[in-house]
């Protein structure tokens, strides 16, 4: 199984950049053409059948978007699963996500699996491969008056790894869970495991 190289994170993020704006178009016209319907006068039946195909349309390209990515995602691991001697499984995944970002750990074969935009970039190494790994955040500031506060989102953890060709990977994580998750990081490494897999 290839690694991903840098031109192929970027042209997967490129794809989702523009499959996120397509989808956000449809979202808004479908939205207006709803409230069109439901607010306006009596409209012309070619006004409608226009505002049907807007809703429809957006409806179906979702249902296809969510359909294609967890089907590419279950071939991603399949595949990653022969190559590597694995056993990471999307239906009960130990790890964590945020938007197309995946980490999934298998203690049995001492693996981290790193998987983004739903399956396009895969990556998988062993635990020893794995040598640091540090909470990330963006901070804003935001003046009212006198009082300057700040807000911090956009939480990734950065994993730098023992490899020349991809020394490091960041990877979403969830607010809420990304110093619980830097810590469960260290235990899985060291070889904890969870209570039923002893």
């Amino acid at each position: 199984m290839k690694r991903p190289t840098q031109s192929d994170l970027n042209s997967a993020a490129s794809t989702n950049t523009l499959t996120t704006l397509f989808g956000s178009l449809l979202f808004l016209a479908a939205v207006v053409a709803a409230f069109g319907l439901m607010v306006g006068e009596e409209a012309r039946w070619d006004d409608k059948v226009t505002a049907y195909l807007l809703i429809g349309g957006f409806i179906a390209w979702f249902m296809y978007l969510v359909r294609s990515g967890n089907s590419r995602m279950n071939s991603a691991v399949d595949a990653a699963n022969k190559a590597y001697g694995s056993n990471f499984r999307l239906d009960k995944a130990f790890g964590f996500s945020s938007g197309t970002d995946l980490v999934m750990f298998d203690t049995e074969a001492k693996k981290i699996m790193f998987n983004k935009f739903r399956g396009k970039c895969v990556w998988v190494f062993d635990f020893s491969q794995v040598s640091k790994w540090t909470i990330l955040w963006k901070e804003e500031l935001k003046v009212q008056g006198n009082a300057v506060t700040t807000k911090t989102n956009n939480f990734q953890i950065q994993f730098f790894l023992n490899d020349l060709e991809t020394p490091s990977i960041t990877m979403g994580v969830g607010k809420y869970s990304a110093e619980d998750w830097s810590h469960k990081i260290g235990l899985i490494l060291s070889g904890q495991k969870l209570p039923d897999q002893k």
